[in-house]
């Protein structure tokens, strides 16, 4: 007998910037998912609704019709706007609302079907403090509430074959304009634009944007919008208006450089989102040497015309970023670019750019961190001796650390160093620092992820990678590294979108064949998955991890001969080769010889070689996880079952 269909209007409820609070103030991030939880079930109670689940700081609802859904999010909605505005800005707490109505089934108290789906791609939509919903919602509605609907372009969401008409609610407070819902202390700076005669230059206007970002953080009581969120509007043609409408912001930032020779010319506008009017623009020309004090300069005007204020000890963190030498400053922001690549070749020559910057100026705190991170990354991804590599990035993270304790980047460096020694607690302490101190920098939110996964709380760590990808929505590294999370946790649907992002992105990576090659194992598409880690081997052919992923996908596909000749060459590996147990671990597992596997795990954890995030995120080890060997492993290397 098939399962039983009914139709109803479902709501996807979701508070904006939880996990990025979480980080910087854990104890008020609590205190407010609280009070939004309170809220939000008081108010359903009296719209005949149901809570199907909560996730964190998000709720699932189901209602009988799609008048009842929409009135409670109105509702809601109403509730947190008084409740907020009777509290500081750091204390509002800002709800995105999606609904839709369709045919649902119901299974042991959760819903499934296409119209769950579908709601629960609509609320990214929505404004913070606002509510989209979509047309089967809005015939039904549109005659029933005294509020006006706004149609948005069509959307294509994903896993919906057609696009769809969206509406919004738009609220008194937002008719002709966007003031009821963007306070001005919520800033978008768009992409710098590089107009100068080389375009070449083009990585200037980029370090200017992400430099001002940072710098603005240091403004109490101003949000600033991540990089990553306004980079797609770069050389798009929208109003201000509408770009501020897309992202939540009363503030908007745009602006200007231009490099000639020595000579650098900055050109800034701080803009109202409602009126579109310039609140405050300036120009400065000055040696490239100045371009450090420019940016204090913007981070004055911005907090004096919004009439907040600097953080204390602001303008000695801005400064602390300046190096003696400006030419440091611009090799710096050519290593950072070029290490995005995590090629050999990319990755040396990131090299060589942070050690030009600190034979420009020797005591240049974020060449060191960026140095530290070029050469432990060069070991990690087997270009050389990891250990080695490690030695040397401990002491310039260590040296940026001594120069600057407030340097974000130093602390991310150190935290990935730590988490090397089986120092997860302290790693993760260091993670959060950089969090607390740069909210924008995605390698922390990255590296992170990698911590949380290790510590086993791997909800948290699929947030943490998702973050960083929200800050670096282009970089192939961080969409990979999200991917696999993704799929540690069952949510291979996505996972396949971000690979598939990441073919796109750059289809003739090793990194991109490798994580198809997973999937297409998981997937059982054997003859896919050995041709894509083939290529990852041709590519890579002094690489043992990624033979033993090859080792691995044979034993998956009953190749025993193929995995075994693999496993040979590895135990041929010298006995003092830092990966050789835990790989050997991993195609033993393969093969199915589980004593084996953990013989050489426990090998891997005397020499710190095992990959705790690796196992715990892997959906084909789950009989490691499952033996009471592993809670072996784990009190062995100090991490909580």
């Amino acid at each position: 007998m098939g399962e039983e269909r009914k139709l109803a209007a479902i709501v996807f409820t979701d508070m904006v910037g939880y996990t990025g609070l979480s980080q910087r103030d854990e104890r008020l991030a609590l205190q407010l998912l609280d009070r939004h939880n309170e809220l939000m079930r008081r108010v359903l109670s009296r719209h005949r609704g149901r809570e199907v689940k909560a996730m964190g700081d998000a709720f699932l609802l189901k209602f009988g019709s799609a008048l009842d859904a929409t009135e409670f999010a109105v509702d809601a909605q109403d509730e947190l706007r008084r409740m907020n505005s009777s509290e500081p800005p750091e204390r509002n707490i800002l709800v995105r609302i999606g609904i839709h109505v369709g045919d649902v089934v119901e299974r042991s108290g959760d819903i499934l079907g296409d119209a769950v789906n579908v709601a629960s791609r609509i609320y990214p939509l929505a404004d913070p403090g606002g509510i989209c919903l979509t047309e089967e919602v809005f015939l039904q509605v549109r005659n029933k509430l005294p509020f006006k609907f706004e149609e948005l372009p069509k959307q294509s969401l994903r896993h919906v074959e057609y696009p769809m008409k969206v509406y919004r609610v738009v609220f008194s407070s937002q008719q002709g304009g966007a003031g009821g819902a963007s306070p001005k202390n919520r800033l978008a700076v768009l992409p710098f634009t590089n107009i100068s005669p080389d375009p070449r230059d083009e990585y200037l206007a980029d370090g200017m944007t992400e430099e001002i970002i940072t710098v603005l953080s240091q403004v109490q009581g101003l949000r600033v919008i991540a990089r990553a969120s306004v980079d797609r509007y770069r050389g798009r043609e929208k109003s201000v208006s509408q770009i501020a409408k897309e992202l939540g912001v009363g503030s908007v930032m745009e602006g200007s450089v231009r490099k000639a020779g020595d000579k650098v010319r900055v050109t800034v506008q701080l803009v109202d989102a409602e009126t579109e009017e310039h609140v405050w623009s300036a120009s400065y020309d000055r040696e490239l040497i100045d371009v450090f004090s420019i940016q204090s300069d913007i981070a004055k005007m911005v907090a004096e015309n919004l009439k907040l204020k600097l953080l204390d000890k602001a303008e000695e963190r801005i400064e602390g970023r300046a190096p003696e030498d400006v030419s440091a400053y611009m090799k710096y922001l050519e290593g950072r670019t070029l290490m995005q690549s995590r090629t050999r070749e990319g990755l040396r020559g990131s090299e060589l750019l942070f050690e030009e910057a600190l034979r420009l100026d020797p005591e240049y705190a974020l060449a060191h961190a960026g140095l530290a991170d070029c050469v432990y990354l060069q070991g990690d991804y087997r270009y050389r001796p990891l250990l080695d590599a490690i030695a040397v990035a401990r002491r310039h993270a260590s040296k940026a650390l001594e120069l600057n304790p407030d340097l974000a980047e130093a602390h991310a460096s150190f935290g990935i160093l730590l988490m090397q020694d089986y120092r997860f607690a302290d790693s993760e302490r260091e993670f959060r620092t950089a969090i607390s101190l740069n909210p924008s920098y995605a390698t922390a939110h990255q590296w992170y992820s990698l911590c949380l996964a290790s510590l086993g709380k791997l909800q948290e760590s699929v947030e943490e990678a998702l973050q960083a990808e929200r800050q670096d929505p282009r970089s192939l590294v961080v969409i990979l590294n999200a991917a696999g999370f993704l799929l540690g946790v069952g949510r291979r649907d996505e996972a396949e979108e971000h690979i598939a992002k990441a073919m796109e992105i750059d289809p003739n990576n090793p990194l991109v064949w490798g994580h198809e090659a997973y999937l297409s194992a998981l997937r059982k598409d054997f003859d896919k998955a050995i041709e894509s880690e083939r290529q990852v081997v041709e590519a890579q052919p002094g690489d043992p991890g990624v033979k033993a992923n090859l080792a691995f996908i044979y034993s998956l596909a009953g190749h025993e001969a193929e995995a075994r000749a693999i496993l040979e060459e590895l135990k041929a590996l010298p006995d003092g080769a830092w990966e050789k147990p835990g790989l050997l671990a991993y195609v033993y597992y393969g093969l199915g010889d589980l004593d084996q596997a953990f013989e050489q795990a426990r090998l891997a954890v005397h020499n710190k070689s095992l990959s705790f995030k690796g196992i715990r995120t892997d959906p084909s080890l789950q009989k490691m996880l499952d033996d009471p060997r592993f809670g072996e492993l784990l009190a062995a290397a100090g991490l909580p079952r």
